[in-house]
């Protein structure tokens, strides 16, 4: 089996979205990401989905918003779905550790401002409770 992995800077371009697995009490953030290069004179920008879970989730619900930078380390999961009849797909990245990337805001306080620490995935249910499926379907977003 082959795994690609994501390591990266990127900055949220909306709010995370933070929802709970039912039944399991288990946080999962969706998350909206951009990245930019520039290549010569042009600058090229590309836009990700992102989902993690567990306290990961919750401490980016908690300290994280639009415009906030973060590094992260994931893999990439391809999500399959029907829709009126017709076979959908998009890849999403699952985030598995990060670190907050922010600088200073006005007042001197650490933008996103944490123990510095990263913060590894380690949940406590099977790999079958992950929604990977289309999200506004199975958590309702």
């Amino acid at each position: 089996m082959a795994l690609l992995k994501i390591h990266g800077l990127a900055r949220f371009t909306r709010n995370p979205e933070i929802r709970y697995i039912p039944g399991k009490d288990t946080a999962v953030a969706k998350i909206g990401l951009a990245c930019s290069e520039k290549y010569k004179d042009q600058e090229t920008s590309a836009f990700y989905e992102a989902v993690c879970f567990g306290k990961q989730a919750e401490i980016i619900g908690e300290y994280m918003e639009k415009g906030s930078l973060i590094y992260i380390n994931g893999k990439l999961k391809l999500e399959q779905w029907e829709q009126e009849g017709q076979k959908r797909s998009k890849h999403v990245i699952v985030i598995e550790s990060f670190e907050f990337a922010g600088g200073k805001k006005e007042g001197g306080k650490q933008d996103n401002e944490s123990d510095g620490g990263e913060y590894k995935f380690s949940g406590d249910f099977s790999e079958d409770d992950i929604p990977f499926m289309r999200f506004d379907e199975r958590l309702a977003w």
